[in-house]
């Protein structure tokens, strides 16, 4: 895998309940990002969303309090361009059809492959930088 410099101004939030997901995952983002607030449900991260700015959100679908397209939803009536990339272990028709409606830039199925993981991240980064 292709070693990135470290993405020091752009803001990311990651929601994932999985705690152990979530701490393999967190050092895989660090590799790419110092900006990261971290959350362990729905509600959790809209509540981060408010507070502050971000430029990246990635989240699990499937999570207790707030599942992340009910999440997605809340963030979209606020901000309709923020990339948000949904992380799933379920390829399920529905799930992927409400992400489209909601703008999801990437759905990307679990065991994530860090690889195309890269690929997305460069080309948001990309985009965000173009604005």
């Amino acid at each position: 895998m292709e070693n990135k410099l470290v993405q020091k101004d752009i803001r990311v939030l990651y929601v994932e309940d999985d705690e152990m997901v979530r701490k393999i995952f967190i050092l895989f983002l660090k590799r790419r990002f110092e900006d990261i607030s971290v959350a362990e449900n729905g509600l959790e991260g809209y509540k981060n969303f408010l507070e502050k700015p971000f430029d990246l959100i990635i989240t699990d679908i499937q999570m207790p309090v707030m599942n992340g397209l009910e999440m997605a939803l809340k963030i979209r009536e606020k901000n309709k361009i923020v990339p948000i990339v949904i992380t799933s272990a379920f390829n399920d028709q529905k799930y992927q059809d409400e992400a489209k409606k909601l703008n999801i830039h990437h759905y990307i199925q679990k065991p994530i492959i860090l690889d195309e993981m890269n690929r997305v991240f460069d080309e948001i980064i990309s985009n965000l930088t173009k604005i």
